[in-house]
């Protein structure tokens, strides 16, 4: 639960963090600035990626980036085709462009959160999914 909550905690304060940087740079923020489309565009950029793997998710989001980029002349089609690609992301490689990394890197960070928080032995089990 304690990792749970600092996952929590970190992830809304980089949320935060961003907002206000975004608000300062528009100097003014307003509902219509945040709409559907820009909710897609992130979904995605991380299915595209790969949800496990912050690597890829940054990969895809450059990816989508480019091809915004080069079919800027076509962009009342644009949601036209970020759909088609998270459907085709969806349907042939559900994990993404580059999936969860090797179980032995998991094995390794978990032991060194462990250390790092003083995890107890129930929890540090229930985490990898061994709780019998």
């Amino acid at each position: 639960m304690h990792m749970k909550l600092l996952a929590f905690v970190l992830g809304g304060a980089f949320a935060g963090l961003a907002g206000a940087i975004y608000g300062h740079y528009l100097s003014f923020v307003s509902v219509d600035d945040f709409n559907m489309n820009k909710s897609l565009i992130i979904l995605c950029m991380v299915a595209l990626g790969g949800m496990d793997n912050a690597l890829g998710v940054t990969l895809g989001a450059v990816i989508l980036t480019l091809i915004d980029e080069k079919l800027r002349e076509l962009a009342d089609y644009g949601m036209f085709f970020y759909g088609i690609i998270l459907v085709a992301v969806l349907l042939l490689r559900p994990q993404g462009i580059l999936p969860r990394r090797m179980r032995k890197y998991q094995l390794l960070a978990t032991e060194k959160l462990r250390r790092v928080f003083g995890m107890q032995a129930e929890t540090a089990k229930a985490s990898e999914g061994k709780l019998d």
